[in-house]
């Protein structure tokens, strides 16, 4: 990475190590390697609202919110792709993503309390 990394969130659903790397104006998936495996690194571009100062955590298998408290974006991810999915509209200031009994959604909690679910599927 060529720019300083601000936040570094390891995926639950990968059987081997993936990280998401927050830079000032990107997110990196990066799965480390060992000798004779190859090396996985896929980056995008974060919309302007997010860049210094973003938080990623892993809400899915195939899927990483990033957000600043402000404003979120769902990114969706393959093998060999990484793209936005979808922004979050702001609302109050964002505290944590956390996981639902589905595996096809998430919910967001805000500072007021107010917990919102949202799907992984557009």
């Amino acid at each position: 990475m060529k720019n300083e990394v601000f936040h570094l969130a390891r995926s639950p659903y990968a059987a081997a190590l993936l990280l998401a790397a927050i830079a000032e104006d990107e997110l990196v998936l990066w799965a480390p390697t060992t000798p004779g495996r190859e090396k996985k690194l896929l980056r995008v571009s974060l919309p302007p609202q997010l860049r210094g100062g973003a938080w990623a955590v892993f809400v899915g298998a195939g899927h990483v919110l990033v957000a600043d408290g402000e404003a979120g974006a769902l990114f969706q991810f393959t093998d060999t792709e990484l793209w936005l999915l979808r922004s979050l509209p702001p609302t109050s200031r964002l505290v944590a993503a956390l996981p639902t009994g589905s595996r096809q959604q998430f919910a967001l909690l805000e500072a007021n309390g107010r917990l919102t679910l949202h799907a992984l599927a557009d």
